[in-house]
């Protein structure tokens, strides 16, 4: 896994810009199966402006699940780190993330693979610049906020599952958050670590899937 290099580029409030962060060895696609990056077009005028955070066609015609299961909103202050959450079968779901303002620094991890073959990419988002992040079941979701009052909006494919709603540890996948993380919940302190955490039916001998 590669380790992010926090610095003015991610940290910085203007220019607005959202994609993956610099150094990162990832395309837009991130590299990871289904893993899908989509700028969105911002429309504004003398009333405000106007964006489109989701569309089932175009989620579907890029491959995506474009099932609206739940819709969920976040706010978040400087510095917090929310998850890295997913949902396992038969309730995991894709999801759909865009912030709507303020920065995050958004981390996805693919568990589907073994684990020496679980690839980790980083996004910034940032709503001034608005994008879409689709991600598959399977696809362990996490971030950082940058600012203050980081909003952030989430389409899943399936409705929360108590019983099913996990993740990995925030500090066991790599990646240099870019700020002093503050107020992780306990919740997701008792996280196992991603070298732990074995996504069902995925192999740990080095034959998982992509």
């Amino acid at each position: 896994m590669t380790t992010a290099q926090p610095g003015r580029s991610i940290l910085g409030r203007r220019p607005p810009w959202t994609g993956p962060v610099p150094d990162d060895d990832s395309a837009a696609d991130a590299g990871i199966a289904g893993v899908r990056f989509e700028p969105l077009a911002r429309h504004g005028d003398d009333r405000g402006w106007f964006v489109k955070p989701f569309q089932a066609s175009a989620i579907a015609a890029a491959g995506g699940d474009p099932v609206v299961g739940e819709v969920f909103v976040s706010s978040s202050r400087r510095g917090v780190v929310r998850g890295l959450h997913f949902q396992e079968p038969p309730s995991d779901h894709a999801k759909t993330v865009t912030c709507l303002s303020g920065v995050i620094y958004d981390v996805v991890v693919d568990l589907r693979a073994d684990p020496g073959g679980r690839r980790v990419a980083r996004f910034r988002l940032d709503g001034d610049a608005p994008a879409r992040l689709h991600l598959p079941s399977g696809v362990a979701h996490g971030f950082q906020a940058l600012t203050d009052d980081a909003v952030v909006l989430y389409v899943t494919s399936t409705e929360h599952d108590p019983a099913r709603d996990t993740g990995v540890r925030f500090d066991s996948v790599g990646v240099d958050w870019p700020l002093p993380p503050q107020a992780v919940s306990t919740r997701d302190q008792s996280f196992p670590s991603l070298n732990e955490y074995r996504w069902p039916g995925a192999s740990s001998d080095g034959a998982g899937a992509g």
